[in-house]
């Protein structure tokens, strides 16, 4: 009897914790901008991913560990939220790279620049 009780508590325990994570951490999801180069990103929800739109590119992301989420670039970038600046910042310390949360009107503008075939980007 004691069995099929900690049985049934142990499949409600499991249902409970797969049920907890359900969709993308929606910290991530939004509007940014490279601060070296203005460079725009829009991360959006995959499925239970992530889809990263770095300038011209569609480039599939996943949360790896708590508040990473990692860009699967030829060089996977690994950025880390900072809630004290509401800012992405890369976990490489090798290179500084920040990304500072916008809005979708400013997104729109600096997305046009950069899908302008004539536009140079200011660290080239």
């Amino acid at each position: 009897m004691k069995r099929r009780y900690f049985l049934m508590a142990a499949v409600a325990s499991a249902t409970l914790l797969a049920g907890c994570k359900q969709g993308p951490n929606e910290t991530f999801l939004g509007y940014w901008k490279d601060l070296d180069d203005n460079m725009p990103v829009h991360i959006k929800p995959n499925g239970n991913e992530y889809m990263a739109r770095l300038g011209l590119y569609n480039m599939p992301a996943k949360e790896t560990s708590p508040g990473i989420i990692t860009i699967e670039t030829a060089n996977p970038l690994q950025l880390k939220f900072d809630s004290k600046t509401n800012q992405l910042q890369n976990v490489d310390l090798n290179k500084t790279i920040v990304f500072q949360r916008i809005n979708e009107e400013e997104f729109k503008i600096l997305d046009q620049k950069w899908n302008n075939p004539n536009f140079q980007s200011p660290t080239k």
